[in-house]
């Protein structure tokens, strides 16, 4: 898939505002204002006019040089003078001691000063320097923390600056030191910050034709450039940057500063603004053709859910994209604004694609705790018309579970995520005490609602089972059901912070294709909280209760079970179950589970967890909870958490610990 709005960022406001050459990672100073001038920028256009960039700074006169042709003879003659004399020296070591700043302004300094980044490795380690390079360096100092402290309204800073050659490493002094050697030295400067500038006056205007746009008004609003405040550059330039991409985002595609000056008093420690954006005329999306030849116009219209003579937005432009590079249909869509041919104030736009293969075929191999080894073999069929329909089969085995599913796919509404689908399973269980076969076919209809995922579905299962050495059973059921699930996570994979929540009901009418009347409810939480940089909180719980007519004929794939690395860890997976009278495991009525577990990363993409966790399967209302508790590792994945768990169950005489292993997302 392409990166979003790939060919759009040349259309783009700059995110940072205005570029200065500075070090990596300190804070852009400005050019050092004289006293009662004004810092006037000069324009440099470095992108269309959809975006401008300046910088600041007066151009320095081009300088011509002039050459004065020397003889060889005397020129070699000159270098071999220099090397008879040059006395060798050795390399110098500096330790350098800043004084009387801290936070901010001691991050800005040091990462702006060079003598500190010139004497330090990448590691950290210190490296050598010749004398000159030190002395350079040093008489640098003092004009760099300058600078370094203006961006936080110190302009007025007194710094005392020393460079001196201390012992050397083998115990010689410093009197005593032999000039051939350089030795160890130490720069201390002792930096008084002074007053800082605080603003006199702030004018701030807007202009054009969006000049009443309330997103625009806000920022002006929001930006904390009042009359009394300390001169913070970062402030004013966040200002620059959210007034060019609120006004880009709302259509004013050449909007641009026509005033940008701060005056700076620095006898006085004041300053004044001022800034006028004018944001120029509104601009409207014209004709958007997707460029394709795989699939029905008439359903590639439904993935543009843009009208001719809208705003132009580019948040919709990425929407775009993003539908049809997620759809599977294509392996690839660019859109091109073409500001070229626009009519006017309509702006059209071309969307690029490259199709996908029709046909995909997947493996994989894994192994799990919960199932033992297990292999997946599937097909997709993308397109199997010009309306996008699909076909889908996929078999799965493992030790305990062997299925065979296919799926018939018709998208409808949202093209990303809404269909219907059609669909046929085989499915054999051989797990503890149960052995059952399913076959089941049904329809479902799935769209996007309530902030999540529902699902209304109808399906008839057919299932026989039998509890170890007890007669086979069988029953037949008509299930009409509805399901919900909905997401809320900064990251899906790595989740810091987010939720999730699942609701299934479901049930059945004896008579009406059923040998049996029940009615189901499970609900599904999960929370992720953050406790520091590097560790987090996870929460969870469910809970299950069935009513049914004659329980006996409920199957087992119906039934709750309890126990494993997704539930209660310390206890096999599905161990936790009602007995019958041969002390089988057959499932129970009522399901409750609660986790709380705590990880952190200690190295890179390697941490450890402890949880506690509880739960059971059970025939009544009130559920006695399993307990379990342990450590577990954990490694950070592309596609999820790696979890090792080892587990101690306190309510198994049998069993001291449990082993588990597991892959996936937190929120799922």
């Amino acid at each position: 898939m392409s990166p979003p709005f790939s060919n759009l960022s040349r259309h783009l406001p700059s995110s940072t505002g205005f570029r200065n050459r500075v070090p990596d990672g300190a804070l852009a100073e400005w050019t050092p204002l004289e006293f009662e001038h004004w810092c006037a920028p000069h324009c440099v256009r470095t992108r269309p006019r959809a975006s401008r960039i300046y910088h600041y700074g007066r151009r320095s006169p081009t300088r011509s040089r002039h050459y004065t042709q020397q003889p060889l003879g005397r020129i070699a003659l000159l270098v071999l003078l220099s090397l008879l004399t040059q006395t060798p020296v050795l390399g110098a070591t500096v330790s350098v001691e800043l004084v009387g700043i801290g936070g901010k302004l001691r991050s800005n300094v040091e990462a702006y000063l060079g003598i500190l980044r010139q004497s330090r490795t990448d590691g950290g380690r210190r490296t050598s320097l010749s004398e000159t390079d030190l002395r350079r360096l040093h008489r640098n100092a003092r004009d760099e923390i300058h600078k370094a402290l203006q961006p936080f309204g110190y302009y007025d800073s007194q710094i005392e600056a020393t460079l001196q050659r201390t012992q050397t490493g083998d115990g010689v002094t410093q009197d005593s030191v032999d000039e051939t050697r350089v030795g160890h030295w130490v720069a201390r400067y002792e930096i008084d910050a002074g007053p800082a500038t605080q603003l006199r006056e702030v004018d701030v205007a807007l202009n054009g034709s969006g000049k009443e746009e309330p997103r625009l008004t806000r920022a002006v609003a929001d930006a904390s450039l009042q009359e009394g405040t300390i001169l913070l550059h970062e402030t004013y330039e966040g200002l620059k940057t959210n007034l060019q991409n609120e006004a880009y985002n709302l259509g004013y595609l050449d909007g641009q500063f026509t005033e940008n000056q701060i005056r700076v008093h620095e006898g006085r420690q004041q300053a004044d603004i001022r800034l006028t954006f004018d944001t120029g005329q509104q601009f409207y999306f014209g004709d958007i053709h997707v460029e394709q030849d795989i699939l029905a116009d008439s359903f590639i219209e439904n993935f543009v859910a843009i009208e001719s003579g809208e705003p132009f937005s580019p948040r919709r432009l990425i929407d775009l994209q993003l539908a049809l590079s997620e759809s599977g249909f294509f392996s690839s869509a660019e859109v091109q604004v073409d500001r070229e041919n626009s009519q006017g104030d309509r702006v059209p736009v071309q969307v690029s694609t490259v199709p996908a293969k029709a046909r995909r075929f997947e493996t994989s191999l894994g192994y799990g705790t919960d199932t033992g080894v297990r292999g997946r073999v599937g097909a997709l069929w993308r397109r199997i018309n010009r309306n996008g329909h699909r076909m889908q089969t996929d078999l799965r085995l493992s030790q305990i579970q062997q299925s065979l599913v296919a799926r018939y796919t018709v998208p409808i509404g949202d093209m990303r995520s809404e269909y219907i689908d059609y669909g046929a399973e085989l499915d054999r269980r051989d797990l503890n005490d149960v052995e059952s076969t399913r076959y089941s076919v049904g329809s479902s209809i799935n769209r996007n609602r309530w902030g999540g995922r529902r699902r209304l579905g109808l399906r008839y299962q057919y299932e026989t089972w039998n509890f170890g050495d007890n007669p086979q059973q069988q029953s037949g059921l008509l299930i009409p059901y509805l399901e919900y699930d909905r997401v809320v996570a900064d990251d899906l994979l790595f989740t810091r912070e987010g939720y999730s929540a699942s609701l299934i009901l479901s049930g059945a009418a004896v008579g009406v294709a059923s040998d049996t009347s029940f009615a189901q409810l499970y609900l599904a939480a999960r929370a992720v909280r953050p406790l520091g940089e590097r560790s987090r909180l996870l929460l969870r719980a469910e809970y299950g209760a069935t009513q049914a007519g004659d329980f006996d004929l409920i199957p087992p794939s119906l039934r709750f079970f309890n126990g494993g690395a997704q539930s209660v860890r310390g206890y096999g997976f599905e161990d936790l179950s009602p007995l019958d009278e041969q002390g089988n495991r057959v499932g129970g009525e009522f399901l409750g589970t609660i986790s709380a577990e705590a990880d952190y990363l200690f190295y890179g993409n390697f941490g450890i967890a402890a949880f506690v966790d509880a739960g059971n399967a059970s025939d009544e209302p009130g559920i006695n909870l399993k307990r379990g508790a342990g450590i577990g590792l954990r490694y950070k994945t592309p596609i999820g958490m790696v979890r090792i768990d080892f587990a101690h169950p306190f309510d198994d005489p049998d069993s001291s610990f449990a082993f588990h292993i597991s892959l996936g997302p937190d929120l799922q």
